[in-house]
Protein backbone atom coordinates (compact mmCIF):
# COMPACT_ATOMS: atom_id res chain seq x y z
CA UNK A 1 0.00 0.00 0.00
CA UNK A 2 1.77 3.28 -1.18
CA UNK A 3 1.10 5.88 1.86
CA UNK A 4 3.03 8.72 0.64
CA UNK A 5 0.08 11.51 1.18
CA UNK A 6 -0.15 12.64 -2.46
CA UNK A 7 -3.87 12.27 -2.33
CA UNK A 8 -6.75 13.02 0.14
CA UNK A 9 -6.51 10.97 3.21
CA UNK A 10 -10.29 9.40 2.23
CA UNK A 11 -7.64 7.46 -0.67
CA UNK A 12 -6.29 5.43 2.01
CA UNK A 13 -9.56 4.55 3.61
CA UNK A 14 -10.96 3.55 -0.34
CA UNK A 15 -7.43 1.49 -0.60
CA UNK A 16 -8.80 -0.43 2.37
CA UNK A 17 -11.96 -0.54 1.73
CA UNK A 18 -10.50 -2.46 -1.81
CA UNK A 19 -8.81 -4.78 0.82
CA UNK A 20 -11.57 -6.00 2.77
CA UNK A 21 -13.48 -6.72 0.15
CA UNK A 22 -11.01 -8.72 -1.27
CA UNK A 23 -10.26 -10.82 1.79
CA UNK A 24 -13.74 -11.03 1.85
CA UNK A 25 -13.43 -13.05 -1.27
CA UNK A 26 -10.74 -15.06 -0.27
CA UNK A 27 -12.09 -15.99 3.69
CA UNK A 28 -11.42 -19.26 4.31
CA UNK A 29 -10.31 -20.67 1.38
CA UNK A 30 -7.80 -23.69 2.12
CA UNK A 31 -4.23 -22.85 1.68
CA UNK A 32 -4.41 -19.16 0.93
CA UNK A 33 -2.14 -16.70 3.16
CA UNK A 34 -1.94 -13.01 2.78
CA UNK A 35 0.90 -10.34 3.71
CA UNK A 36 -0.12 -6.97 3.77
CA UNK A 37 2.95 -4.20 3.43
CA UNK A 38 3.06 -0.42 3.22
CA UNK A 39 5.52 1.67 1.62
CA UNK A 40 6.64 5.09 0.91
CA UNK A 41 10.48 5.86 0.94
CA UNK A 42 10.63 2.12 2.42
CA UNK A 43 8.13 -1.00 2.71
CA UNK A 44 7.33 -2.56 5.94
CA UNK A 45 4.98 -5.50 6.83
CA UNK A 46 2.57 -5.19 8.93
CA UNK A 47 1.00 -8.53 8.55
CA UNK A 48 2.72 -11.63 6.96
CA UNK A 49 1.70 -14.68 5.85
CA UNK A 50 -1.77 -14.40 7.46
CA UNK A 51 -4.18 -17.06 6.98
CA UNK A 52 -7.56 -15.83 5.69
CA UNK A 53 -9.90 -16.49 8.80
CA UNK A 54 -12.41 -14.84 11.13
CA UNK A 55 -9.95 -13.01 12.57
CA UNK A 56 -8.09 -11.06 9.20
CA UNK A 57 -11.07 -8.84 8.96
CA UNK A 58 -10.39 -7.33 12.70
CA UNK A 59 -6.49 -7.61 12.13
CA UNK A 60 -7.20 -5.02 9.15
CA UNK A 61 -9.60 -3.03 10.68
CA UNK A 62 -6.23 -2.30 13.44
CA UNK A 63 -3.61 -1.55 10.48
CA UNK A 64 -6.21 0.64 8.92
CA UNK A 65 -6.32 2.54 12.14
CA UNK A 66 -2.82 2.76 12.08
CA UNK A 67 -1.67 3.66 8.86
CA UNK A 68 -1.61 7.26 7.97
CA UNK A 69 0.38 9.18 4.85
CA UNK A 70 4.01 9.72 4.82
CA UNK A 71 5.99 10.04 1.59
CA UNK A 72 7.20 10.02 -0.45
CA UNK A 73 5.70 6.75 -2.72
CA UNK A 74 8.12 5.01 -3.94
CA UNK A 75 7.31 2.38 -6.38
CA UNK A 76 10.61 0.28 -6.58
CA UNK A 77 10.13 -0.27 -2.74
CA UNK A 78 6.75 -2.00 -3.44
CA UNK A 79 8.37 -4.09 -6.10
CA UNK A 80 10.80 -5.17 -2.51
CA UNK A 81 8.14 -5.95 -0.63
CA UNK A 82 6.49 -8.18 -3.48
CA UNK A 83 9.90 -10.05 -3.92
CA UNK A 84 10.01 -10.46 -0.22
CA UNK A 85 6.50 -11.36 0.56
CA UNK A 86 6.80 -14.46 -2.58
CA UNK A 87 5.69 -17.31 -1.57
CA UNK A 88 8.02 -20.51 -2.25
CA UNK A 89 5.33 -22.64 -1.95
CA UNK A 90 3.18 -21.72 -4.78
CA UNK A 91 1.63 -18.90 -6.68
CA UNK A 92 1.90 -15.16 -5.28
CA UNK A 93 0.09 -12.47 -6.71
CA UNK A 94 0.89 -8.89 -5.51
CA UNK A 95 -1.77 -6.18 -5.48
CA UNK A 96 -0.53 -2.52 -5.56
CA UNK A 97 -2.76 -0.26 -4.28
CA UNK A 98 -2.28 3.38 -4.13
CA UNK A 99 -3.42 6.29 -2.18
CA UNK A 100 -2.53 9.30 -4.96
CA UNK A 101 -0.59 9.72 -8.30
CA UNK A 102 2.51 7.53 -9.00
Amino acid sequence: IETSGSRLISRIDGVFDALESFAAALFEVDGVTCSLAVFHDSHEFLMKDAAVTSGFAAELKRIRQMVSPKGPGRYMEALAGFRAAASPRGVSVGVLLSDGVP
